[in-house]
């Protein structure tokens, strides 16, 4: 389990919720967006480093966004850690 503290899933849950989810579905299962949750990853294998740089500096040139001056390091890397949880 990488987030074993109830109220960072929480806080990860809602910023998925507010921002992620009309991309990725609501169990990061794609959509306009990529699945999440499989092993197929165009950017990166999918570790913790990668997600991490794909929140802060987005990948314009596919549709998604930078999040570097919307969430903090701290919310950045949470989300990166809830979404690899979601394939854990």
């Amino acid at each position: 389990i990488l987030i074993n503290d109830n109220s960072t899933l929480k806080r990860s849950e809602k910023i998925y919720s507010k921002y992620c989810i009309s991309c990725h579905g609501y169990n990061a299962l794609g959509g306009a967006g990529p699945n999440l949750v499989d092993k197929n990853w165009d950017n990166g294998n999918g570790e913790i480093s990668d997600i991490y740089k794909i929140i802060r500096y987005g990948i314009t040139n596919k549709g998604m966004r930078s999040f570097e001056k919307t969430l903090t390091d701290k919310e950045i890397l949470e989300m990166a850690l809830y979404i690899k949880s979601l394939r854990e």
